[in-house]
């Protein structure tokens, strides 16, 4: 048997007996004498140095008997060995959106994905300090802001003379003649019972220090399916929906108990088959310890994944059918008086 014959199978048709691709990340509790795969094929025994998470390996045999740490070599656009996977990828035109915030006042600018020209600038009058941005895929394409307003007071009117301070509030943006207008706020509520005077609004310079922030020190916005997603800090591990100008609280769970950590960054989703659409993936830490939960819509926990905490997890997305961890060693991913992770 030739070489070909011998990676390619026996005749038209016959499953690869090779194949090439990242090991993902290693589920806790994998047998160490094995490398978890992926989910098509699980665990799989290893021939002379074990891989590790993000080695390209080469998967040796039919029915996936045995894996081998691949010599390292430049990324290519399309697998080895004739395997069926292909990506089906968007091209890269469309529309980029940067948000920029300077003296506790925001700003966004849509650029051409392609030549970077600007579109338009926008959300100066609007915005007062935005910690994250999402837009919708999909038409409309309407784009949300998580506005951070704690700074500023409510006027204190005759007929409402306990004085209250603004809130978090998501801005709703849609396209009208080929450009964003806000067209909604919609305010959180804000857990802090009213102090008795101005002078008992707490500071912030300590900004997680407030009683039950949403996580506005990441990027914690997200839009799956035309619902917009809006993740919690502190535990429990809870995140908001906003749809039809309604806000829905879920609480994530797990053998039907609360998951007793916050949540950071964003909520992400994967279209792509083999993924299933419904599955919705978020990072959660206690404070030390730092995993990729998966869930579905209603928030029940169906998978826990182990993560390196250092550096920091901080962000997840995705790309096709893979998803991508993005850490980082950075304290902070918007511009904050922050202190603390």
């Amino acid at each position: 048997m030739n070489t070909r014959d011998l990676l390619l199978g026996d005749g038209p048709g016959d499953e690869p007996r090779a194949r090439q691709r990242l090991l993902p990340s290693q589920p806790e509790g994998t047998d160490p004498n094995r490398v978890y795969v992926g989910s098509d094929m699980g665990e799989i025994a290893y021939s002379g140095e074990k891989p590790q998470a993000g080695d390209m390996i080469t998967i040796i045999g039919q029915a996936a008997r045995l894996v081998a740490l691949s010599p390292q070599t430049p990324g290519l656009s399309m697998p080895l060995f004739s395997n069926p996977c292909s990506c089906k990828c968007p091209g890269n035109s469309g529309v980029a959106f940067y948000m920029q915030s300077a003296c506790r006042n925001s700003v966004i600018v849509a650029l051409d994905a392609l030549t970077g020209a600007v579109l338009q600038v926008f959300g100066l009058g609007d915005l007062w300090y935005g910690r994250g941005i999402a837009v919708d895929s999909a038409s409309p394409h309407n784009l949300y802001v998580l506005d951070d307003r704690r700074v500023l007071t409510k006027p204190i009117l005759t007929t409402a003379l306990t004085p209250t301070r603004g809130y978090f509030t998501l801005v709703a943006f849609t396209l009208s003649g080929g450009q964003y207008h806000a067209t909604a706020y919609t305010d959180l509520t804000d857990p802090l019972p009213p102090p008795a005077g101005i002078t008992g609004f707490p500071g912030i310079a300590f900004e997680t220090q407030d009683q039950d922030p949403p996580g506005f020190t990441r990027q914690s916005l997200s839009v799956i399916q035309g619902t917009l997603h809006l993740t919690m800090y502190n535990a429990p591990a809870r995140f908001m929906t906003l749809s039809g100008g309604v806000v829905t609280p879920v609480t994530l769970s797990q053998n039907g108990v609360s998951v007793n950590m916050g949540l950071r960054g964003q909520i992400v989703a994967i279209s792509d088959s083999p993924a299933r659409r419904t599955n919705r993936y978020c990072i959660a830490t206690d404070g030390v310890n730092y995993f990729v939960l998966e869930f579905n819509e209603t928030g029940v926990v169906t998978k826990q994944l182990a993560l390196d905490a250092e550096p920091q997890p901080a962000q997840l997305a995705t790309v096709c059918n893979q998803m991508l961890v993005l850490s980082t060693d950075q304290t902070t991913l918007i511009p904050s008086t922050e202190n603390t992770p």
